[in-house]
């Protein structure tokens, strides 16, 4: 390459073959262009590929918090009632809240989409669309602003005094079971100066109807002004119901994350923070938790507040997350950044879901978390292989609600492996060759230069020479016209 190099150059230049220490140099610039070529020509012949941009589906926020709690809601379903209950291992099933709000839920995950179907037609078998005037404004449903309470609910069925769901007796469902209804339709009020679920509730329903200076009233008794003098208490909702021996309650903090969402107001961290950190690896979602965050001793997992909190989740800003590729030989990284809170400038912390693929086979990868004020996630998947350069290796990762897409040249992975062992081989051999070529252009030149001053000497005096010694000239010798003459 460097002789090629060296050729190249000398027509370029135009450089005479009768002038040796000129070629020498040559080679000498030869071998370190060669080398250069070397270290630059990998990375524009075998590119390391390129990558789609980042897919943003504002619609897929979450899935592992999704696809969990909808394994948590599946494991609640009868399939002799078509209902959910209303805990594991209890006979109890509410058409709602429960049923009516883990019916949409269920529609977040692909793979129970069918369950919810068939939830919805077991509740339109009994209760036409299941709306209760207070729980279908999370469905973007109108609702009365003045709430009215709901006790007693209505009871549908109650097998142990006879009166079946739909003709499923205590055997045929194995045990004794009781379908209820709340309807918010009796006489007492339920302000929503005392309760903070009750105050989300209007919030959401004026922000639906369009009255925002209202909504915005009630996101004020929620959380006061710069979070002083509200419910908020920087852990959870304190209400007239609120009891530090119960906890807070995990649905009413879902609730106002809710109706901060709706309203387009900043939702605070900490409040965001709690929420999350409620849901068991099972997908359920604990009811109750105290000041430092966690759940209450004997509290449970229940199907209302699963479903609030989930479809809570899905009302929050989108999650967007830029991602950006780079190699670093055999290990393949990858860099997450996320700002946690889209509509909160004082940051947040999330989970994010993060999955990678190589070639349709995914890497091991654990969800990585930032913590508060938000800011950069940074994630290295390793993958360490030996890399056919005739072949492009595909890498999708997923992360949040973004998706992308690289393709990598095996050769350029090979040479990113094994171009440093080529390099350390070839450096010394050229810095040698360089160093040799150098040094005869050196004596070339020292010699050349010697020589072309001795032969000037020589030819100066042959020529004085030839000028004194030359005999005159004879009369014979003259032009026999001068002579005449």
């Amino acid at each position: 390459m460097a002789k090629l190099t060296g050729e190249l150059i000398g027509k370029v230049f135009r450089t005479s073959a009768s002038e040796p220490s000129q070629l020498l140099e040559l080679s000498a610039v030869s071998h370190v262009v060669a080398i250069s070529i070397m270290i630059v020509l990998p990375t524009l012949v075998f590119p390391i590929g390129h990558a789609e941009d980042d897919i943003y589906d504002p619609t897929s926020i979450q899935p592992w918090h999704f696809n969990a709690a909808c394994n948590f809601l599946s494991s609640l379903y009868n399939a002799k009632l078509g209902l959910l209950s209303e805990t594991l291992g209890n006979h109890t099933y509410w058409i709602s809240s429960d049923n009516l709000l883990a019916e949409r839920a269920l529609e977040l995950c692909p793979s129970t989409s069918a369950l919810a179907q068939s939830i919805n037609m077991t509740i339109r078998s009994c209760c036409g669309l299941g709306y209760d005037y207070l729980h279908e404004v999370i469905l973007n449903k109108s609702v009365p602003t003045l709430i009215r309470d709901g006790n007693p609910p209505v009871v549908i069925a109650n097998s142990t005094i006879g009166r079946l769901f739909n003709g499923v007796t205590p055997l045929q469902n194995g045990g004794n079971y009781t379908v209820l209804w709340e309807v918010h339709n009796q006489t007492g009020i339920l302000h929503d100066t005392d309760y903070g679920d009750m105050a989300a509730y209007n919030a959401t329903e004026l922000e639906h109807e369009g009255r925002h200076d209202l909504a915005m009233r009630d996101i004020r008794i929620l959380e006061g002004i710069d979070y002083q003098g509200g419910m908020d208490d920087r852990n959870g909702i304190v209400d007239k119901a609120y009891n530090a021996s119960t906890g807070y309650q995990t649905y009413k903090t879902a609730l106002y994350i809710l109706a901060l969402a709706r309203t387009h107001t900043d939702i605070p961290w900490w409040i965001e923070d709690r929420l999350f950190n409620m849901q068991r690896s099972n997908g359920g979602f604990y009811t109750a938790y105290n000041a430092s965050g966690f759940p209450i001793p004997g509290s449970q997992q229940n199907a209302e507040t699963t479903a609030i909190a989930i479809l809570t989740i899905a009302s929050l800003p989108p999650v967007p997350v830029r991602l950006a590729l780079s190699v670093d030989c055999d290990v393949l990284k990858q860099v997450a950044e996320t700002r946690v809170a889209v509509a909160n400038p004082t940051g947040g912390h999330e989970w994010l879901n993060v999955s990678a693929y190589w070639d349709g086979v995914r890497f091991d990868v654990q969800p990585i978390i930032a913590e508060p004020p938000g800011g950069t996630v940074a994630l290295i998947l390793s993958k360490s292989l030996v890399p056919d350069v005739l072949k492009n290796y595909n890498v999708t990762v997923i992360a949040g609600n973004t998706t992308k897409t690289s393709i990598i040249s095996g050769s350029y992975l090979w040479f990113c492996q094994y171009g440093s062992l080529v390099l350390l081989i070839s450096l010394p051999i050229a810095a040698v060759g360089v160093l040799v070529c150098l040094r005869k252009a050196a004596r070339m030149r020292k010699t050349r230069s010697g020589s072309d001053k001795s032969v000037t000497l020589e030819e100066s005096l042959r020529d004085a020479s030839r000028i004194v010694d030359k005999p005159r000239l004879r009369n014979h010798e003259f032009p026999s016209s001068l002579t005449r003459f």
